[in-house]
C-alpha cells in the first residue's frame, strides 16, 4: 500500500459527527516517518467529521524528528503546552 493510499483511507476511519474525546497530536517538523502532513490530515478530517464540542490541535515539535529528540528547553515547551491542552 503507498502512502498516498493510506491517506485517502484516513478519512473513512473517522465518522461524521461522532463526539471523540479532545485530541492533542504531536508531530516532529522533520520526521522521516511520519511526516508531519499525515498529522496535518487527520487533524482537518477529525476537524471536519468530528463534534463541534470537542477539541483537537496538533503541537509541531520544531527541528525534531520521529524520536523527537530535543533540547531540554524544547521538551519544556512542549510538555507546559501538553499540560495547557
Amino acid at each position: 500500500m503507498e502512502c498516498t493510499d493510506l491517506l485517502i483511507t484516513i478519512d473513512d476511519f473517522i465518522k461524521q459527527e461522532v463526539n471523540y474525546p479532545n485530541l492533542l497530536l504531536v508531530t516532529g517538523e522533520n520526521d522521516d516517518r511520519v511526516p508531519p502532513l499525515h498529522s496535518f490530515k487527520f487533524l482537518a478530517a477529525l476537524q471536519e467529521k468530528g463534534s463541534n464540542h470537542s477539541l483537537y490541535q496538533i503541537y509541531t515539535v520544531r527541528g525534531a524528528g520521529h524520536g523527537v529528540a530535543i533540547s531540554i528547553q524544547e521538551n519544556i515547551e512542549k510538555m507546559m503546552f501538553i499540560e495547557h491542552f
